[in-house]
């Protein structure tokens, strides 16, 4: 495993062991995490602020939220790429939705300096996903 792997489970094991201060600690300062459109906590968060406003968004969305299964860890060029899939039950609905999920993470100086999470479910639908689609669309 290379170092900007190691930083990377450390910083998913921290987030499923809920030790917030050992995952902030692996974020750069000026840390962008990207979130798809297609998601109800889209958008591009900054910093650490950012990141925590993020998982309030993502807290109030989801009722449990975990892995599915473990995750596969590669280095791809200069990313660490994780796939692997999320489970939960969304606080609007009364099933459980199981979405893969593949993040890129850019490690610089052994602190996550941006992830680029992508979610690749295309069968759920935007009721499911909490989005309401506008009138006439």
């Amino acid at each position: 495993m290379t170092d900007k792997a190691a930083v990377v489970e450390r910083f998913a094991s921290a987030i499923g062991g809920g030790d917030m201060t050992a995952a902030m600690a692996l974020l750069a300062p000026d840390i962008v995490i990207y979130h798809s459109s297609r998601m109800p906590y889209a958008g591009i968060y900054h910093g650490h602020d950012g990141f925590l406003r993020m998982l309030g968004i993502i807290d109030a969305f989801w009722q449990t939220f975990g892995s599915a299964v473990p995750p596969l860890v590669a280095e791809i060029d200069d990313a660490v790429v994780v796939a692997g899939r999320v489970t939960g039950r969304p606080r609007h609905l009364a099933t459980d939705l199981t979405i893969p999920v593949m993040e890129r993470y850019s490690v610089d100086g052994g602190l996550i300096t941006r992830i680029d999470p992508c979610y690749a479910d295309l069968d759920l639908t935007p009721e499911q996903l909490g989005l309401h689609r506008p009138t006439g669309a």
